[in-house]
């Protein structure tokens, strides 16, 4: 997947984090986190973080 426009729900935990850093190489990554258990400091700097929950109305486009 190249060029496209990916958003990672759980983005800043373990997993999520080093899905959303492995496709920042190629595409547009937004990584959506509570921020409960997640720290903004697992992505790398390409990634966009978003700090709210996937039950809130106005998710990032």
């Amino acid at each position: 997947m190249q060029n496209e426009r990916v958003l990672v729900t759980g983005g800043a935990g373990f997993i999520g984090s080093n899905l959303a850093n492995a496709l920042a190489t190629d595409n547009e990554v937004i990584a959506l986190d509570n921020g409960y258990l997640g720290t903004p400091a697992n992505l790398d700097s390409d990634v966009r973080y978003e700090e709210r929950d996937v039950l809130d109305d106005d998710l990032p486009t």
